[in-house]
């Protein structure tokens, strides 16, 4: 490849934050870039939609174009974009584009419908509140496979659509595979799924999403700013990368004049 091909928004010191592909490779060397050169180039892309230099409804660069942009070839290009399609963070129409969808993978593949409006394919906007290191409850310890003792990173984040509150989440990852994790998200203000990649070469894998009928605790309710006891969606999901299992997380999601749109193959 003649450049580095992770967008300047993961460089962290040294370099300007610009919207151009980084010339100058970044020291030390990131365990991303022992990733596949197509998922290599999926982290490039999801990077600069991060980034919004490609904003929801914007048409992508054709492949070649990415291609040349990159340093990698079509077929490297062809591959990261119908993995992206894939997961629902594009949408590719023939002889129009490949455009953004708006989709995180944090949130998953169910985007919202709100009822007042009648606008679809809305993308709830996370905040993450904290990531702190924290000893592992029976539960977690039995979800992420580890050994006695050893901790764990827990994180918090709300989900909004506009200003209506949708969603919390909970999340728990092995903190001994994830050194600095809780520094490099502030540093950098990525998601997590975003750094996973970026910093220590895991892409996770697409995984389902489990939902429950229930209530909130007086705790949650109020995260979400309601009162105890409401009616509520829970989910649960446990992500991989390869076998490795790198987060259980569960979310509480108050739908009240919205709805879950599911794909159409669910």
């Amino acid at each position: 490849m003649k450049n580095h091909i992770f967008p300047p928004v993961l460089y962290k010191t040294g370099f300007y934050f610009t919207n151009e592909a980084c010339t100058m490779p970044r020291m030390p060397k990131s365990p991303a870039d022992t990733l596949p050169l197509y998922k290599q180039a999926e982290l490039y892309i999801s990077g600069h939609i991060r980034s919004g230099r490609w904003e929801t409804g914007t048409t992508l660069p054709s492949e070649w174009d990415l291609a040349a942009e990159i340093g990698v070839s079509q077929g490297t290009v062809r591959k990261a974009l119908s993995n992206m399609t894939a997961r629902g963070e594009l949408q590719r129409q023939q002889g129009v584009g490949t455009f953004v969808t708006g989709l995180n993978p944090e949130w998953g593949a169910f985007p919202l419908h709100d009822e007042h409006t009648r606008r679809r394919n809305l993308w709830p906007k996370q905040e993450i509140l904290s990531i702190a290191a924290a000893n592992t409850p029976p539960a977690v310890r039995h979800n992420l496979q580890l050994a006695a003792g050893e901790r764990i990173w827990y994180v918090q984040s709300l989900w909004r659509n506009g200003h209506q509150t949708v969603a919390y989440d909970e999340a728990w990852l092995p903190l001994p595979l994830l050194p600095d994790l809780n520094r490099l998200q502030l540093e950098s203000r990525m998601g997590i799924y975003q750094l996973l990649a970026a910093e220590y070469g895991f892409m996770l894998d697409p995984a389902p999403t489990l939902l429950f009928s229930g209530s909130l605790d007086a705790e949650t309710a109020a995260k979400l700013k309601s009162t105890p006891y409401t009616p509520a969606i829970r989910c649960e999901r446990i992500s991989q990368s390869g076998k490795r299992i790198l987060e259980w997380r569960r979310r509480f999601m108050l739908l009240e004049h919205t709805a879950l749109i599911l794909p159409a193959s669910t």
